[in-house]
């Protein structure tokens, strides 16, 4: 027996291996659009190893973000509502959260205070 005969089908067997060991990493990703002043719709889809709960989390960041990006200080969601079924070719189901929201100038009943909201940490499996 040939040692190239043995040789190549080892170095195949790795090589398969090492091609299903690579883990799969989508990229986090917002949309937004802005409808009127003050009034946005935000959609925050995570990746293959972001939580339900972090996704919603980041939702609420991005608000926060772009509330303050516009001058407002306070924002309240007219509808925010999850999909976590959001599936891409490889058949990774990744979660997805989106919101319409109401900047304010000031505090609000059942608002979010966009400042404090930026200034809390990232979850962990959320990376900046």
């Amino acid at each position: 027996m040939q040692k190239s005969s043995v040789i190549f089908p080892i170095l195949f067997l790795f090589m398969l291996n090492a091609c299903s060991a690579v883990p799969v990493k989508y990229s986090d990703s917002f949309t937004e659009n802005k409808s009127a002043a003050g009034v946005y719709r935000v959609e925050f889809t995570g990746n293959g190893t972001t939580s339900a709960e972090s996704a919603e989390k980041m939702l609420i960041r991005r608000c926060a973000e772009l509330t303050l990006k516009e001058g407002y200080s306070h924002f309240t969601f007219y509808t925010k509502s999850r999909n976590d079924k959001v599936t891409y070719g490889s058949g990774v189901a990744v979660p997805r959260f989106y919101g319409v929201i109401h900047m304010h100038p000031q505090a609000v009943t059942d608002g979010f205070d966009a400042g404090q909201v930026v200034a809390e940490r990232l979850p962990a499996d959320i990376q900046e």
